[in-house]
C-alpha cells in the first residue's frame, strides 16, 4: 500500500525503515495512515472510548519501539500493527474484568 509523504509517493516498506531510522516526520505519517482503522479495531474489543485511545497511544508506542523487529516480508505492517493493538486491548479486557 502507498502513503503520501512529503509530496511524494511511499511505499510501507520504505515508511517502516524511515520510521526505524528515527524519521519523526515518517513516524507521524504511520500515524495519520493508520490510528483510524487501529482504534476502531480496539473499541470493538474495549467497548470504551478513553481506554481505547491510550490503547491506540500504547499501540503506537510499542509498533515504534519494536519496529527493528518488524520484517514487511512476513506480513503486512496494517496486520501487524493490529496484532499488536489486538493483543493489548484484549489484555486490558481482561485486566479491567478482574
Amino acid at each position: 500500500m502507498k502513503k503520501r509523504w512529503r509530496n511524494a509517493r511511499i511505499s510501507d516498506a520504505s515508511l517502516c525503515l524511515l520510521v526505524r531510522y528515527g524519521g519523526k516526520k515518517s513516524a507521524e505519517t504511520l500515524y495519520e495512515a493508520y490510528a483510524n482503522f487501529l482504534f476502531l479495531s480496539i473499541i470493538r474489543i474495549v467497548h470504551d472510548r478513553k481506554l481505547a485511545e491510550q490503547l491506540l497511544e500504547d499501540t503506537f508506542k510499542k509498533v515504534w519501539s519494536s519496529m527493528s523487529e518488524y520484517d514487511i516480508d512476513i506480513e503486512p505492517i496494517y496486520s501487524w500493527m493490529n496484532t499488536i493493538a489486538r493483543g493489548l486491548a484484549k489484555k486490558a479486557l481482561l485486566t479491567v474484568n478482574k
